[in-house]
């Protein structure tokens, strides 16, 4: 026994570690099940959220029809909610944004929380 722990010692302390590790891991998996509230959770207020909402209009179309929506909605710029930029009502790159991927903006400030950055139009 001496003798097989002398000759493999790099590979017996190399599996001791990899248990070690695999088991704390398991551990804080298994503390974390524990003491986890079921995620993570956001509130936020009524009207605010009403704001944010996806319009069922589409802005695809002239710019007067764009500013139908915006009025219909009640936000002064919008977005898509797959990227990183925000428009106003008439800029001609916001036209190529899906009805369903619309996402609104009460003003500049609210984009900018959100993580959007203005649109140069």
């Amino acid at each position: 026994m001496r003798v097989f722990i002398t000759n493999n010692y790099r590979y017996i302390s190399i599996v001791l570690v990899a248990t070690i590790v695999i088991l704390a891991f398991y551990a804080g998996l298994l503390y974390g099940k524990e003491t986890s509230g079921g995620g993570v959770v956001l509130s936020c207020q009524k009207d605010v959220l009403d704001k944010l909402s996806i319009p069922f209009g589409s802005i695809n179309n002239a710019t007067n029809k764009t500013e139908e929506v915006l009025i219909s909605q009640g936000g002064q710029y919008f977005g898509s909610k797959n990227g990183t930029k925000y428009y106003t009502p008439g800029c001609t790159a916001g036209d190529r944004i899906k009805s369903e991927n619309i996402i609104w903006f009460d003003n500049t400030e609210d984009a900018t929380l959100q993580g959007y950055s203005p649109a140069s139009c």
